[in-house]
């Protein structure tokens, strides 16, 4: 509906509604008026006739009450007039008549009766002498009523057509300038900011199209700033994207080199790995073989040149084995490839090995050694006891190579940080030349030392304590050093490990020593270092008159058969020379098909008890070797198989388990290590056939292959 329509609606209902509101009251009030006269004449006529017949008609004088009728008749306002005697008779009577009785109306009722009556009795002193009818005929007044009401209802349609006319004439001039502001509002809208409203006259309507002019020709000039600012910033964007765009070619161009660079830097790494691999079992090979052959020498009888010459050399070769170890291991860590061992051993015991390997280092330079335990200290932990041992060599070395006079110390102590984890803290203090601040901020890098030219007069190749610092920090802990140059050193080792099972769930806080002693069998004093656990008879055997044999003391290996699988003879008479002097039946293989097709032939015949298995060979190798023999149904479980590994940085333990190898022994292979696997895998066999018993055999079901025992050299 449009606004011109509702506007005339509007206006005709309320001219409607005041129109309708007044009509009704004039009529209401022309006819009260009316009705108001009527009432008033009939009291004047009754008051009149009253007057003029009461005596006449008491007398019943015919003729004097005749003429008063005609006079009342002639008058015009008495439309009937009948005077009736005390007996009901008529006297006279005059005018339009009606034909029923007339009865007596005290109000007029101007819509349902034709004439407005009126009795009037006479009577004196109670007695009655008759009475005068007589009415008004009230048709012309209600004619008169509603021909005003017509009127009124013309006059109103006439005033409703005039309003909804002016209404309709005004609201389509209201209209069409709405119209036209709603069209321009449009254009203006859609972007025709040069849209104008024309303006006429002076009223409110010409108001409205000069402040919608004033709007318009505001917004012209905001687009038009507006524009220019789009194509400022589309222009300052379009060098944005275009410069953008060169930096994504350069930024693809510099990840295709990163790229490239990276897959240099694995292949690199890869390379770096396979030659540190191979360079250790080149190096470890020759090593192995001269350090097993001064320990074949110096079982001999020799002179006493010869003897110190031969010291001369071990010491030598141990020097450059830890030279070669050193550069191995920082190499391991540096490619990240060094993996921490988890299993048992007994810190007591690796303690009680330390003081007696460092004891003859310490008289030989006069100095004292202490090795200060306290009693929280646990006897069993759980960790990676060889890397434990390394970083304490080498803080225990530098200790005796830095002090010519006074003392070194070593104390250990242990909390519960969390239950079944133990931090272990070790404290190694010496007397030597100690250091400045400036030399302590680097005393972990690698390759260096406090001062240089601490290197040509101490020697060492500035790894070791680098190489134990990382090692304290894979172990969850680190090293802190504090130093006083002509002073000493102190060096503070942290590290973390677990308890054993039995001993966590007994621990009590600030009591481990306690709970560790009493889960580990045979270790009677928590505090005293125990005794080195290499190569000695049971307590069972100690005072069995035949426990003696050609190793001095440890059980009787005669009889044995050892298969060597290695592609260098050396390694083979190495491994020879160090167990035949013990009765042990060496016989060796040139590479891994060799030693898989020995074992084959030897199963009916006299079938082999322990295999050391180098790992690079060629045809086949260790590790392929060692899947072949398990795969044999009938050497699932035996032969013990034994990795003989020169290669510093990428043969893992857990590869070897997995293999089907039950240890590991690192090249050079030492006696003692050898002898101390032996004991670990055939030690129960060997002391039972020894005791006598002829039927005695050896184990044919060794420890499955899983987490491989701690035999690295």
């Amino acid at each position: 509906m449009s606004f011109r329509l509702k506007a005339v609606i509007g206006v005709a209902v309320i001219e409607a509604v005041l129109l309708a509101v007044l009509v009704l009251s004039n009529l209401q009030d022309l006819r009260a008026s009316y009705t108001s006269s009527v009432e008033r004449r009939m009291v004047v006529a009754n008051r009149l006739l009253h007057a003029s017949l009461r005596d006449a008609i008491i007398a019943s004088n015919v003729a004097t009450v005749t003429e008063v009728v005609n006079d009342v008749i002639s008058t015009g306002d008495i439309s009937f007039v009948r005077v009736r005697d005390g007996a009901g008779g008529v006297l006279a009577e005059a005018g339009v008549l009606p034909a029923r009785p007339v009865v007596h109306q005290d109000r007029l009722d101007l819509d349902h009766s034709d004439s407005f009556e009126q009795v009037l009795p006479v009577a004196v002193a109670g007695q009655s002498f008759g009475q005068v009818e007589f009415g008004v005929d009230v048709r012309p007044l209600r004619g008169l009523v509603a021909g005003s009401r017509n009127a009124s209802l013309a006059l109103s349609a006439l005033g409703m057509v005039l309003v909804g006319v002016f209404s309709w004439v005004v609201g389509g001039f209201l209209t069409r300038h709405l119209l036209t502001l709603r069209d321009l509002s449009r254009q203006l809208a859609e972007g025709g900011y040069g849209v104008r409203m024309p303006v006429r006259g002076k009223d409110e309507l010409a108001d409205t199209a000069r402040a919608f002019n004033a709007m318009a020709e505001q917004l012209q000039g905001y687009h038009g700033e507006l524009e220019h600012l789009v194509r400022e910033r589309t222009s300052a964007l379009e060098a944005a994207v275009h410069q953008l765009e060169e930096r994504n070619l350069a930024l693809a161009l510099l990840n295709q080199e990163l790229g490239e660079a990276k897959l240099a830097a694995e292949q690199a790494s890869v390379a770096k790995s396979q030659f540190l691999a191979t360079m250790s079992h080149e190096i470890r090979t020759p090593i192995n073989g001269i350090m097993a052959s001064l320990q074949i020498i110096g079982r001999q009888t020799l002179g006493p040149t010869a003897a110190r010459f031969t010291k001369v050399a071990s010491v030598s070769v141990d020097q450059l084995m830890r030279v070669v170890n050193d550069i191995l291991d920082f190499a391991r860590i540096d490619a990240q490839r060094l993996v921490l061992e988890e299993r048992p051993f007994a810190l007591r015991q690796m303690f009680a090995e330390l003081e007696l390997m460092f004891q003859g280092l310490a008289l030989e330079r006069n100095l004292r050694l202490h090795f200060v335990l306290d009693a929280s200290l646990p006897a069993e932990v759980i960790g990676d006891d060889l890397r434990l041992r390394q970083i304490l060599t080498n803080l225990l070395h530098n200790a005796m190579k830095f002090t010519s006079l006074g003392s070194v110390q070593l104390g250990a102590r242990a909390t519960l940080p969390a239950p079944g984890r133990v931090t272990l803290q070790i404290r190694v203090q010496d007397t030597g030349i100690g250091m400045t601040e400036a030399e302590l901020q680097r005393v972990f890098e690698p390759f260096t030392q406090a001062d240089g030219s601490r290197t040509r007069r101490y020697g060492g190749s500035g790894l070791g304590l680098t190489i134990a610092h990382r090692f304290a920090e894979l172990m969850g802990g680190g090293i802190q050093v504090s130093s006083q140059p002509s002073v000493g050193s102190v060096f503070t080792v942290t590290v973390q490990l677990a308890l054993p099972a039995q001993a966590a769930a007994s621990v009590v806080a600030g009591d481990v020593g306690k709970a560790t002693a009493e889960s580990t069998p045979g270790d009677d004093d928590a505090v005293a270092a125990e005794p080195p656990r290499t190569w000695q008879p049971d307590p069972g055997d100690a005072d069995d008159p035949g426990s003696t044999g050609a190793n001095g003391g440890a059980v009787d290996l005669a009889g044995l058969r050892v298969l060597v699988v290695d592609d260098v003879p050396e390694a083979v008479e190495v491994v020879r020379g160090l167990l035949e002097d013990l009765g042990v039946q060496v016989d060796g293989a040139a590479n891994g098909q060799i030693g898989v097709e020995r074992l084959i032939e030897q199963l009916d015949r006299q079938p082999y008890d322990l295999v050391l298995m180098d790992m690079h060979m060629p045809v086949l190798d260790g590790l392929g070797a060692a899947r072949l023999i398990r795969q044999h149904p009938r050497m699932a479980n035996t032969p013990v198989l034994v990795a003989l590994s020169a290669d510093g940085l990428l043969v893992h333990r857990s590869t070897c388990a997995r293999a089907g190898m039950n240890d590991v022994i690192t090249k050079p292979v030492r006696s003692e290590v050898l002898l101390e696997v032996i004991e670990r895998h055939l030690g129960a066999a060997l002391r039972a056939r020894r005791m006598g018993d002829a039927n005695a055999v050896l184990p044919q079901e060794p420890a499955a292959p899983g987490p491989l025992s701690s035999s690295l050299a």
